[in-house]
């Protein structure tokens, strides 16, 4: 007998190709409260910084009134450099005159000389101060430092009657942005803490839709595919048991920094106090020397006076002028220096409170 025959039964159970798409939406329904939450953490961080960026702005403003009227006051010394050697030059004039009619000796005359050689390097150095004045605060507001700028504005200024240590603290305590800060980070803590807590044992429902579509095919013609689909559904409900403690202890971490904001908002409110009891000080204590300036100003420019009239008539003599004329100068930088320090420590003061550095 021969071999058995070859029989072989051949099948398709499939096609060549299959096409399948899908779209799949999950809309939390209920989160154990943690996205509502969610959203309002995100809302007090967008203040956060705000109020951030408005201290930042304070303490810049602060700092360019020290550089703007530190500007303003080397433009004023050096006026007074040139005033003093301009009238240096004039008695210098006014001895050769007299020199030449033999009323006042040569000795005089080196004196006059002198005074003039002696105010030249102090013009000097005050041009110096005014460029690198300027060229800082070019350089501050991120202007190129050679621009050629005229500042407008003086160092006159008005003492004004402060608020009583007990009141300006609590103007501090209610304006300063910082304390608005710390609260806002404490209840972001507090909000970090809830999240947390309901990490576990909280039940999330999620809704869940769907839609699918398919097609199969022997070619490769997709165009010609004939795609079945349909929309399907579904309800979920998650409630997470045990996460490895780990929201346990994140929650513990936000409660732990609750705690140190607090301990912050303490430290603050001291290194308040002392800012208001300090700029406070400054205050009172640039409003006298400002006072005192003055009427030292007045005296020594009346003395010059006399100086002068007794030297032109032959009974002064030329040291006592020189004197009273260097006097005057030395005055009325003490003037501007205590302008200076009074509009410094009245920004300082007002910064301190809250209120604002000044739009001057």
């Amino acid at each position: 007998s021969g071999p058995p025959p070859d029989i072989r039964l051949k099948t398709k159970r499939g096609t060549e190709n299959t096409a399948n798409a899908s779209i799949d939406i999950n809309q939390p329904l209920y989160t154990g409260g943690k996205l509502g939450i969610a959203l309002e953490l995100a809302k007090i961080y967008s203040e956060i910084s705000k109020l951030g960026l408005k201290v930042t702005w304070e303490e810049l403003r602060l700092a360019l009134v020290r550089i703007f009227y530190g500007a303003l006051l080397t433009e004023e010394y050096m006026a007074v450099s040139n005033e003093a050697i301009t009238q240096a030059e004039r008695h210098y004039r006014q001895a050769q005159n007299l020199f030449d009619q033999g009323m006042v000796s040569e000795y005089d005359l080196i004196r006059a000389n002198v005074a003039v050689a002696n105010l030249r390097p102090q013009v000097l150095e005050a041009e110096t101060a005014r460029d690198m004045a300027y060229k800082g605060l070019l350089h501050m507001i991120g202007m190129d430092i050679d621009s050629e700028v005229e500042l407008t504005g003086n160092l006159e200024i008005t003492p004004e009657n402060l608020l009583d240590y007990d009141a300006a603290v609590k103007a501090a305590m209610s304006n300063r942005d910082e304390f608005t800060q710390l609260g806002l980070q404490a209840e972001m803590y507090e909000g970090q803490y809830k999240i947390e807590k309901h990490s576990t044992l909280w039940p999330n429902v999620i809704l869940n839709m769907k839609y699918e579509t398919m097609a199969q095919a022997d070619d490769m013609n997709i165009s010609k595919y004939e795609f079945l689909g349909g929309f399907g559904g579904s309800l979920i409900v998650q409630i997470p048991l045990f996460d490895g403690f780990a929201s346990k202890h994140k929650a513990e971490t936000a409660l732990i920094n609750k705690r140190s904001v607090y301990r912050q908002r303490e430290l603050l409110e001291r290194g308040v106090k002392i800012q208001v009891f300090e700029a406070q000080g400054n205050y009172r204590k640039a409003t006298e020397r400002l006072k005192a300036a003055r009427e030292t100003l007045s005296q020594a420019t009346r003395g010059s006076e006399i100086a002068e009239v007794r030297y032109k008539e032959g009974v002064g003599t030329q040291l006592e002028l020189l004197d009273s004329e260097l006097q005057v100068n030395n005055s009325k930088v003490n003037v501007l220096q205590a302008q200076y320090d009074l509009r410094v420590a009245e920004a300082t003061f007002r910064r301190a409170m809250g209120s604002g550095v000044g739009s001057d």
